[in-house]
């Protein structure tokens, strides 16, 4: 800014000498030409973030569905065992695996900003993709894997992996992977709560509901185990050890008896 107060003052001074026009052509012209790709570069590189996706308020709901109790849902799953980047989540799984993926996701990009600023919003949940989402997009990761290619479902009599491959058979097909962002459903799920420290990649960005009362959604997976069902079975089992131990007190009384026999056979020598 003080360059260019410094600028605007000496115009006319520069402006008479041909070293001074020089100068104000290069300040004016050449130098924004040279420092525009670079914050061009910058903007697009900011908005594969997840904060950017989440800057416009419709995409709130799809930003708490990555937080479903429930490893059901793909994205909710993928995010939370962080299987894709936390901070570009949105971009990573929704850029096509194609030479002009990336390309096709910024003019996409670009028609949801025009959208969002022309006030022709769809309604929660009913914003669509533009097309099926192609398997590429989930083998970009787990093509070649253990997981994937070692699914007994995924090679089996009603799916052929090879058509997997393909694309003849969709991953998000009806009984497969179809259970996605479900906005639909969004309040009567429970949701998962971060316990990390502030700033973390997971934490939410947008404010979640207040939890549901207990016992008003079906009991969910656990994403990360089941180590909270196998504590009451220690529990259980512990009682089995005091119901031992009273026979083991009963038993005690057959050695005292046993003892005044060895006292009545002593006189007989």
């Amino acid at each position: 800014m003080v360059f260019a107060g410094w600028l605007y003052w000496s115009i006319p001074r520069l402006s008479a000498e041909r070293g001074g026009r020089m100068l104000l052509l290069l300040a004016l012209l050449v130098l924004p030409l040279l420092l525009m790709p670079l914050g061009v570069a910058q903007t697009l590189q900011a908005s594969q973030s997840r904060e950017f996706c989440n800057s416009c308020h419709e995409m709130g709901a799809y930003e708490q569905s990555l937080f479903y109790e429930d490893s059901e849902f793909l994205p909710a799953h993928h995010f939370q065992n962080r299987l894709v980047p936390t901070e570009t989540a949105c971009f990573s799984c929704h850029t096509d695996y194609t030479l002009y993926g990336n390309v096709a996701a910024k003019l996409n990009g670009l028609k949801h900003v025009i959208v969002h600023f022309t006030g022709q919003v769809p309604e929660k949940g009913e914003i669509k993709l533009y097309s099926p989402y192609p398997n590429a997009n989930c083998l970009k990761c787990h093509a070649g894997s253990r997981a994937f290619d070692g699914v007994a479902q995924h090679d089996s009599e009603e799916t052929k992996l090879d058509d997997l491959y393909s694309n003849r058979i969709s991953c998000s097909n009806k009984g497969c992977h179809d259970s996605a962002h479900a906005i639909g459903e969004q309040g009567e799920l429970e949701l998962w709560r971060p316990t990390g420290r502030a700033g973390s990649p997971v934490a939410p960005m947008v404010e979640l509901p207040a939890p549901l009362p207990a016992g008003s959604a079906d009991d969910s997976d656990d994403l990360w185990g089941d180590e909270e069902e196998t504590e009451p079975a220690k529990a259980e089992d512990a009682p089995a050890d005091d119901e031992a131990a009273p026979a083991k007190a009963e038993a005690a009384p057959a050695k005292d008896e046993a003892a005044p026999a060895k006292d009545e056979e002593a006189p007989a020598p």
